[in-house]
Formats: C-alpha cells, sequence, structure tokens
C-alpha cells in the first residue's frame, strides 16, 4: 500500500456534515449515540486468517480508518495517522449459550466510548459461534463513516476474502476513492450559490414558530436504558399488496409509511406543522461506493389540515420530498442559529425520524449463506420509525427515547401506524379527520374507564321526595347541626314547607328560578329545600362577592326573586322585586300564615333544580342549569360509590363547600339519603386547629375538602393526632406529595380517600379514584353511569397515553349555560358515536388500566417564545421533587417564574429536577418561595393573588463578575456575542451563543489563561461563573505544582494542564 496517497498528518477542516456530529457528540462525549455499524452471520466455516487479511486491506485503502480529530486554536480539523487494522478474535463455541453469549458481548461492544482524538475510530472482531457459523463484527465513529459506508465496508471485505479462498487476483493496484479527496468539495459548498439558495429556502420553511410535536412524559431515572425499540414483521404477501397499492397512485412504499407516520401525528397532536426528518445519501459519481461521512438528515415539513384527504396528503408528501432533495446538504445548525433570535430555546427542529432501510449487502452470494444485521447510529430522536427490507423478510421498528416512550406505548404505535395503512388502503380518499386511531387493546381499556357499573336505583326522581322519605322514616334525627344549632329533619321539612308555600304565592312555580343569598347558617339549608320543594331552582349568590358580579348574575338570570337576609339583602342591587328573608326562620312566628304541609308537586326530570355561576373565559361568570335527573343521577351513582368503599347507611356529613361551589351538592344528596349534615362554619373553615378539632370532637365520618385546604389539615390532624375522616376531594388536581401523604393518614386511620373529578357542567362528579389503588395522582374510572371519552381536535376518541380533551356522556350532562345559546351549542354537542356530550377543556391522558391522568386545563396553555406549555405540567414536576409541597407557575415579562411551599431545597437542585424531566422551552427563569399558597374561599389555589406576588422574590437578575477570572472571560463573552453587561449566571446558549463560536469561546479561554479548555466542558456547564470555577481550579493547581518544584524546571509559558 503507499500510503503518500493518502492526506497530509497537518490535517484538514471538517465537512459539515461531521462539524453537525461533533458539536453534538461533544455535548455528551460519553454518549455512543454515533457508534454505527452491525454484524454479519455466515453458516459456514471461516478462513480466520484470510479474513484478517481481508479486512487488513479494506482498512489500508480507505484514509477514513486512519482519521482522529483535534480542536485547535478556532478550528477542529481531522488528522490523517496510518493505523493498522485492529482485530479480535474470540471464541464463542464452548459457552453454554453461544448465541445470547454473543449477541450479549456485541451489544456491550457497540457501547464502546471512542477517543476522537486517537487515529483508527473503528473496530472489528471476528467471533467463532460453532463450527459452521462466524460472525463478522464491524463498528465505528459516524464521523468516519456513514450508515451506507458500513454497507460498502462490509461488502469490500468479503469480496477480498472470497477471492483469498478461491485464490483470485485480488487486484490491489486500483485505488479506491478517498474521503479526503471527495470532501474537497464540500470545504467550498458555503461559498457557492447553492448554499444561498439552500439557505433561503430553510430559513422559509422555518420562517414561522417551530413548536415541538412531541413532548417528554417519563422522569429519567438513573441505569435506565436511554432508548427502547420494538418491532413488527409484515408478511411478503401484504407487503407486496402495499407496494403495488402505493405505485398505482404514483408514490413508494416508504412515502406510503410517511404519510401514515403523519396521519397518526396529525391525530394525537394539535401541531399542523409537522417536521419528519430523513436521512439522505448525498453521494453522486464516484462517492457512490466511496467511505467516508457523507450522510445528513434534513426535514421534511407538511402543513397539514385535518380536512386533507389522504391522497392529497401523499401529493404534498411527494412533492415535499422532491423539494428537499435539492438542498439536503444545508446543516441544520445555521437554520438553528438563525431562529435563536426569536426563540432562544431552539435546539432541534424535528423530534420525528424516518428511516428507510433497504439491506441489499451483497456478501457470499452463491459461495454460502449469510445474514446481516445493523446496529443503530446517530443522534436519536425522541422518535425513530424504521422501514426495512432484508433479505428475506420486511418489518417496520420503532426507536425512541424513553424519557419520551416506553417499550408499551411503542407497540401500540406500531399497531395504530398498521391500523391507519388499513383504513388508506380501503379508502385512500378518507379525510384524516376520519381516521380511526383507537385500536383493539385501547378500546379494552376505555371498556374498562367506563366501567359498565349501573348507579343504584332510585326510584324517586326527585331529590325532594328522597328527602320526604327521610323525614318520614327518622323525623326526629338531626338533619343539620350547625355551631350549636340543629334542624331535625321534620323541623326543617316545615320550615322548607312554609318557604316553598310563600315563595307559590309570589308566583314561584314550575321553571322559577330563584335566587338565594345568606351567610353559612341553618336558614341556608331551609331556603335551598324552599326554593325546591316550591318547585322552583335555586341560584346560590355569594354575599362576599363584590357587587358587580352579583349584580352581573341577577341581571343576566332575570332573578326577580331572592330569597335572603336582612344582612345580605342591601348587597342587592334595585332590580330584585321580591326579597323574602330569612331572619326569623327558626322562630314560630316566621311565616306563619302559611302551611307546614308541602304544596302540591309538579317537578318532572328535565325541570331545573339549580343554576351555579362558574367563572367564564370571557371574564363574564355562565350559569350552568342542571336537571332533577342530573341531581338525581348523582344521589344514586355517589350512593352506589360509597358503598362499595365501605360507607352505607346514615353518617355524619361534614358539609363543607360554600353553597355556590358545586361540591356543597353533594351535602344535599347525602341529606336526601339520611345523612347528619354538619355545615362548617367560616371560622372553622379557614383555622385548620379548629376544624380538626371539630371533626374529631363530633365524630365526623366524611369530609368533603380541596387538596390545597387538605395539605394544612394534615399537618395540623397529625399535631394533636387526630384522625381525619374519610375523605372525599375535589376542585383541583392533587400533587404527587399530597397524594402519597394522604395515603399514609389513611394507611394510619383506616379511612378511605376518594379523589372525585367533575365539572359543574356534569353536576358535580364524573369520575373517582380510591388513593389507596395507585401509587400516583389519577382521577380513575368514570362515575357509575357516566362515559368518559380523551379526544382530539376532531373529536375522535384517541389511544392510551396520549393527552387530548376529556369529553363526558351519560345522565349527569347539564342542561347547559342560562340564557346562552351560543356557548351552550360550543360546549354540549351531539357526537355521532358517543351521543350528548360535554367539551369539558381539560387535558387528561388514558392509561392501559382504564384509569385518567389529569393533565392541566386548556385555559392554562400559553404560547411562550412560540412553544405551547401547559403550565399544570411544569407545576405537577416540581411537585413530583421530594421536597416541594406545593407549586404555582405563572408567566411574568415572558419569563416561567415558580411559586413555591418548600422545605429546605436551592434554586440549583430544584433546576436540576427540571432539567431532568422538561424540555428547554420549560424550564424555570426565576423561583419565588412562600410560607403558604393563597387560596380561594372555596379551597383552590387563589390565582389571582398568585400573579400578584412580587416577582422580585427569589429573581436571580444581573449577576455581576466577583473575580478577576469572570470579568475576563465576561469581556470575552461580550466580545464574541456584541452584548454588554452579561451575567455571570447567564447560559451561553440561552443569550445567542451557538457551536461555532463556543469553539471560539474556549479557544480564547486557552490562550488567555493558558489553560486546555475542551468544548465538550464548556458546553456541559455554559456559563461565566462554571467556566471561571473551571479556570480557577487549575490555575491553583497549576500554583501548587510551581511551589513544589525546582526553580531550574521553570514549564514553559505555552505548557497547558488539562481540565
Amino acid at each position: 500500500m503507499n500510503q503518500d496517497n493518502h492526506c497530509s498528518q497537518a490535517g484538514y477542516p471538517l465537512t459539515l456534515s461531521q462539524l453537525e456530529i461533533y458539536f453534538d457528540q461533544a455535548k455528551d462525549p460519553s454518549s455512543t449515540a454515533y457508534n454505527t455499524g452491525g454484524y454479519a452471520r455466515i453458516f459456514r466455516s471461516m478462513d480466520v486468517e484470510a479474513m484478517q487479511k481481508a479486512i487488513h486491506l479494506v482498512a489500508d485503502q480507505h484514509d477514513v480508518f486512519h482519521l482522529a480529530f483535534e480542536e485547535v486554536g478556532e478550528q477542529i480539523i481531522q488528522t490523517y495517522k496510518y493505523t493498522p487494522a485492529k482485530i479480535k478474535y474470540l471464541e464463542f463455541d464452548q459457552h453454554k449459550h453461544p448465541l445470547a453469549a454473543a449477541r450479549t458481548w456485541v451489544e456491550e461492544q457497540f457501547k464502546r466510548i471512542f477517543d476522537l482524538s486517537k487515529n483508527g475510530l473503528y473496530s472489528t472482531h471476528i467471533l467463532k459461534i460453532a463450527e459452521d457459523e462466524y460472525w463478522l463484527v464491524l463498528y465505528a465513529h459516524h464521523l468516519i463513516l456513514d450508515g451506507l459506508s458500513y454497507s460498502i465496508w462490509t461488502e469490500n471485505i468479503f469480496d477480498y476474502y472470497i477471492s483469498q479462498t478461491k485464490g483470485e487476483d485480488l487486484n490491489l493496484e486500483q485505488s479506491q476513492p478517498q474521503f479526503n479527496d471527495l470532501a474537497q468539495k464540500s470545504y467550498k459548498y458555503p461559498e457557492t450559490k447553492s448554499f444561498t439558495r439552500s439557505a433561503d429556502f430553510w430559513n422559509n420553511k422555518f420562517d414561522d414558530v417551530f413548536e415541538p410535536v412531541i413532548k417528554p412524559r417519563y422522569p429519567k431515572k438513573a441505569g435506565e436504558a436511554s432508548t427502547c425499540m420494538v418491532s413488527q414483521e409484515i408478511s411478503p404477501e401484504y407487503y407486496k399488496q402495499l407496494v403495488t397499492f402505493s405505485e398505482s397512485f404514483g408514490f413508494t412504499i416508504h412515502q406510503l409509511f410517511i404519510g401514515a407516520l403523519y396521519g397518526y401525528f396529525l391525530g394525537v397532536n394539535c401541531n399542523r406543522t409537522i417536521p419528519i426528518c430523513l436521512p439522505f445519501h448525498n453521494r453522486t459519481g464516484s462517492a457512490k461506493n466511496a467511505i467516508g461521512c457523507f450522510a445528513s438528515v434534513s426535514p421534511l415539513v407538511l402543513n397539514i389540515e385535518p380536512e386533507m384527504t389522504f391522497r392529497q396528503l401523499m401529493d404534498d408528501v411527494s412533492s415535499g420530498l422532491k423539494a428537499i432533495s435539492r438542498h439536503t446538504k444545508y446543516p441544520m445548525s445555521k437554520v438553528i442559529q438563525g431562529m435563536r433570535s426569536t426563540q432562544p430555546y431552539v435546539n432541534n427542529l424535528f423530534d420525528i425520524n424516518f428511516n428507510y432501510y433497504k439491506a441489499s449487502f451483497n456478501i457470499g452470494e452463491g459461495e454460502f449463506e449469510s445474514e446481516t444485521h445493523s446496529l443503530r447510529t446517530g443522534h436519536q430522536p425522541p422518535f425513530k420509525f424504521h422501514l426495512c427490507e432484508f433479505k428475506h423478510k420486511q418489518e417496520i421498528q420503532i426507536e425512541c427515547q424513553t424519557g419520551y416512550f416506553n417499550d408499551s406505548d411503542a407497540k401500540a404505535i406500531l399497531e395504530r401506524i398498521q391500523l391507519i395503512i388499513e383504513q388508506v388502503v380501503a379508502n385512500p380518499n378518507i379525510q384524516l379527520a376520519d381516521l380511526e386511531l383507537t385500536t383493539e387493546k385501547d378500546l379494552a381499556s376505555y371498556a374498562r374507564l367506563n366501567q359498565r357499573t349501573e348507579p343504584h336505583q332510585i326510584t324517586n326522581p326527585s331529590i325532594v321526595e328522597l328527602y320526604e322519605q327521610q323525614t318520614t322514616s327518622m323525623p326526629d334525627a338531626n338533619a343539620l347541626v350547625f355551631a350549636e344549632q340543629s334542624l331535625s329533619f321534620q323541623q326543617l321539612d316545615h320550615k322548607a314547607n312554609q318557604l316553598a308555600n310563600k315563595l307559590r304565592s309570589l308566583g314561584a312555580n314550575k321553571g322559577s328560578i330563584i335566587g338565594l343569598c345568606v351567610e353559612r347558617s341553618l336558614e341556608m339549608l331551609i331556603g335551598l329545600m324552599g326554593i325546591l320543594k316550591a318547585g322552583a331552582a335555586y341560584l346560590p349568590l355569594d354575599p362576599k362577592a363584590p357587587a358587580e358580579r352579583i349584580k352581573y348574575i341577577i341581571e343576566n338570570a332575570n332573578l326577580d326573586t331572592v330569597v335572603t337576609s336582612h344582612k345580605c339583602s342591601l348587597l342587592l342591587p334595585d332590580q330584585v322585586s321580591k326579597l323574602v328573608q330569612l331572619d326569623e326562620a327558626m322562630s314560630e312566628k316566621w311565616l306563619s300564615k302559611f302551611s307546614t304541609s308541602a304544596p302540591e308537586k309538579n317537578i318532572s326530570n328535565s325541570d331545573t333544580a339549580y343554576v351555579i355561576y362558574t367563572s367564564g373565559s370571557t371574564g363574564y361568570p355562565k350559569g350552568v342549569e342542571v336537571s332533577h335527573e342530573n341531581l338525581a343521577h348523582l344521589t344514586s351513582a355517589m350512593h352506589t360509590m360509597l358503598t362499595k368503599n365501605g360507607l352505607s347507611g346514615n353518617c355524619r356529613w361534614a358539609w363543607n363547600a360554600p353553597l355556590y361551589f358545586d361540591a356543597s351538592v353533594q351535602a344535599i344528596t347525602q341529606l336526601a339519603l339520611g345523612a347528619e349534615l354538619h355545615l362548617i362554619s367560616d371560622e372553622h373553615r379557614v383555622d385548620p386547629s379548629k376544624l380538626t378539632t371539630y371533626l374529631h370532637e363530633h365524630c365526623i365520618d366524611v369530609l368533603d375538602t380541596t387538596p390545597t385546604m387538605l395539605e394544612v389539615l394534615l399537618p395540623e390532624a397529625k399535631k394533636h393526632h387526630h384522625l381525619l375522616p374519610n375523605l372525599l376531594i375535589g376542585g383541583e388536581a392533587i400533587n404527587p406529595n399530597l397524594w402519597q401523604e394522604i395515603n399514609k393518614h389513611t394507611e394510619q386511620s383506616g379511612r378511605f380517600a376518594l379523589n372525585v373529578y367533575g365539572p359543574t357542567e356534569c353536576t358535580v362528579n364524573s369520575s373517582w379514584a380510591n388513593l389507596k389503588i395507585s401509587d400516583k395522582p389519577t382521577i380513575g374510572h368514570s362515575l357509575p353511569g357516566t362515559q368518559l371519552f380523551v379526544i382530539n381536535e376532531s373529536l375522535q376518541p384517541l389511544p392510551v397515553g396520549i393527552i387530548g380533551e376529556l369529553v363526558i356522556a351519560g345522565p349527569g350532562v347539564a342542561k347547559g349555560y342560562l340564557n346562552n345559546t351560543a356557548l351552550t351549542e360550543k360546549a354540549f354537542i351531539n357526537h355521532l358515536q358517543l351521543g350528548r356530550i360535554y367539551r369539558s377543556g381539560d387535558l387528561v391522558s388514558l392509561g392501559e388500566d382504564g384509569k385518567l391522568e389529569y393533565i392541566g386545563r386548556r385555559d392554562f396553555q400559553v404560547k411562550l417564545r412560540g412553544n405551547r406549555i401547559e403550565l399544570e405540567e411544569i407545576e405537577n414536576v416540581l411537585c413530583r421533587h421530594e421536597f416541594i409541597m406545593d407549586a404555582a407557575i405563572v408567566i411574568k415579562d415572558d419569563q416561567i417564574q415558580a411559586i413555591v411551599v418548600a422545605e429546605k431545597v436551592s434554586e440549583e437542585e430544584l433546576n436540576r429536577h427540571i432539567k431532568s424531566q422538561l424540555p428547554d422551552y420549560m424550564h424555570i427563569s426565576h423561583y419565588v418561595f412562600i410560607d403558604a399558597m393563597p387560596i380561594t374561599a372555596n379551597g383552590k389555589k387563589d390565582r389571582a393573588a398568585l400573579a400578584k406576588i412580587d416577582s422580585q422574590q427569589g429573581v436571580e437578575s444581573y449577576l455581576a463578575p466577583t473575580s478577576n477570572v469572570e470579568t475576563q472571560i465576561q469581556q470575552i463573552w461580550s466580545n464574541l456575542l456584541q452584548k454588554e453587561q452579561i451575567s455571570i449566571g447567564a447560559n451561553f446558549f440561552e443569550i445567542g451563543g451557538h457551536s461555532l463560536l463556543a469553539i471560539r469561546v474556549a479557544s480564547a479561554c486557552r490562550d488567555l489563561f493558558k489553560v486546555e479548555v475542551k468544548l465538550s466542558e464548556f458546553i456541559e456547564a455554559p456559563t461565566i461563573r462554571s467556566l471561571a470555577e473551571k479556570i480557577s481550579y487549575v490555575i491553583d493547581r497549576q500554583e501548587a505544582v510551581y511551589k513544589v518544584i525546582d526553580s531550574s524546571l521553570v514549564l514553559k509559558n505555552n505548557k497547558r494542564i488539562i481540565l
């Protein structure tokens, strides 16, 4: 071999493709993502000596096998130094399970970390499995060869091997194309018109804000594999059918699968612009058979709409691939750099990869039987789909990051892609919105979610009649206890009847809506039951609400009658013409001229039972109309749910929720079933000590509460050695730490805790979960008789594990919004398959076990720097930290701010926790630590109060340098970034820095401080403070060395110590 034909040892630049790989590798030097290769199985005996010679011959003929990479000044160069082939011969035939042992060994070898500064970034192995089976194992770093090069490398080795074994001329005089020679053209590429045209093409493609398609779902675990892979073989007959189908419409088999991927990700994601990345060989002429790193990846970016047909989508796929084929050499890192001015957190332009792998290795053809296996290479995106055509089979594979998908997720996606393929083959003109995404396994999970348990059958649909049954059967039993007072069922019934007759005299009847504005008291329940017994619907008004809100509700509901007290009546506007005061309700003289017997009943199922106003996105509250049928269903379903959890017969029920909060309706249903209600006073509701004492002293069986209120009750109960009663928890999400704390308490108390979920529009509760049954937060299964579904924007049910909007069907779905037809038609819709449903606006995902995980509100979605962010998702991740008791996220000045209630924990620790589980654009800028979370009157987080918290608490604004080293580094950054006053805590890559500038930073620091600063180390900790700490440490170490060495052994000025 004439080594003079190879490149100079002085070195030469990297190609654009190589630079992309080098920078990515520098981000994680210990990563094996860029190892490439595989192995060939030969089913016959092998002449090992001839194979070793063949390996040597191929390595000697190609310069890439002798390259190394160095950082020199502001450049990265590749240097050539002849390095003899590295060959190992290993025998596995003596192992008990030789095949399994060999596979394990190969996988471990593939995880080897290459030192890029050493020549010869490859390795070869010959494995003896049996007398008639040998393996040739080849792997290398992607910087020296790409996937196609591995095929060429393997074929060349076997060509020489077979020629030797047959005694043929090896034809060594024929020169092979060298990577350095072929790469020369690529060095001039940035100066060409083609480069300029490609720059314009890609910048136009990404002129809109880029939004990731896939988000992380699972926290990273130490020691866990970073990727998983699943595969599914396709029968030869069906594969041929798909090829024929594709060709009949003018596209290819791999384009068919690309289209199926677009259909799937459109269905499970709200993005309309979806990039799917594809590999391109970038080889023409003599480069077609060269060994080296020529390949690049480019995204196919399509704007798709649900109304498109699959045929239209395929036309876009075909034309899109043709368009990008002219621009595949342009580096995506340059596109990212251009986007950083408006989207500083953009690091990737795609999270979905597609690879069409055609294994057409020509080894041993006609000489011996063989089988080839490729080992994956390249940076691992969240999701990678492979369509593989092997010699004797075809299969589809999914390879993905475990932070995004697990094995079960990946297998399910394979099934869904095949389901889409079946649908489009049956109907190529199917609209994308009509593609079904749920497989049989998904439907089985929906069946578990919507358990067919029928609610307890209550013969009388009216809650009034149920209540009257209790009055007849136990007239002297307590119906309501408040402070030191109580009302028996009979006393309550007599007072309510008198009020009902009074209201009838004022014109109240079937279809009337009557306001109820009174403070917590015995009179409050008298007013409520009196309105219901008059055949009217009650509408609670909060006497503590702003006057404008009360006025709006009264006007919107057209109220002319309000049951109230003298004190509360002063808060009402003048348009209320009829007031009935309850102040003297407990006296015998009150309404004495009205009968204590019930007025004639004329209540039907469809009549409105109550109207509760909830917050509206327009800034005005909206009134939800709930019918007697809805209320009867809730009563029945709660009876079934509570009985299933061991609570049957009469009980003492702590009525904690305010009347204007729909959770209060739970207490009314239990009164109708004979419960003794204990109305908790405002004094006790705001004092955890008094409340826990009351619950304990009055032997309360059930408390309805919110998670935020429970956070202060649990430590108080522990302090006083009290055990809380059975718990119905609702109104907001329970964070993971609180979930565990509640479980600890109920294990000690022997009582249950149920997480109940439901919007006001679906009559309080739609689902429930026993906390003991799950180790993480869930809103569980449907309430008996209720049906729940997770849908996409096209109203199609979504598969397991996909986040979508929760819709609710069944007898709990309310009538609609009072006097607001437009809003009712928007939220309450008739679905072709599911019937009448309510769109909750809540984001959830369905688990395989049929339980729902609550993600957050759609209205808590914000767009920040072009990225759609779920604020509650960040809150949930924060609350997974063991020292976080509660958290809230607010956006201020386009920054994510966390307000946390925590034990002793540093911001650095919280940042590490967040960065391990969320993408860059969801990282927190500022933390504010508070002692307790502000809560509203109904026990939820007070979002309005949170927004007003001083954002300067805990804010790390500009931090000035504190040392000479920091000052000098700051100056380097300022010069390169053209920015003044850069904080020493600022992240280089978030303030305009990129990989090429990072090289210049490292080079400038080497020259200034005479300290070796590796690019990988700077990328790992890219702040002035971190970099200064590393440099200062080495400088201090140098000075210590100077003190102990002989003065005659002075280090030269250019002596460096590597960090």
